[in-house]
């Protein structure tokens, strides 16, 4: 079941802060969500990279629906991207 299902069957209409935490499932998670339709304001990715390059896989492919990387959260791996 992607995002997408989940959002459709929970009749969710806008999300305003999207945050995953999913052990290096992030981006096919992001790739399950349309970003067209629904448009978090942010999205919060815990990313623990340890040289596989999920930032710059994610930075890239959030990028692509014109999400500029904010900031990372001092003392965290977590890592703040806004439309």
């Amino acid at each position: 079941m992607t995002l997408n299902e989940l959002i459709d069957i929970h009749r969710i209409a806008k999300i305003d802060l999207l945050y995953l935490n999913t052990e290096e499932f992030e981006l096919p998670i992001l790739k399950g969500i349309d970003l067209t339709k629904f448009r978090p304001k942010l999205i919060v990715v815990e990313i623990f990279d340890l040289g596989k390059n999920f930032f710059e896989s994610i930075n890239k492919y959030l990028s692509s629906y014109s999400y500029k990387f904010l900031e990372k959260i001092p003392n965290s791996n977590d890592y703040i991207f806004s439309c």
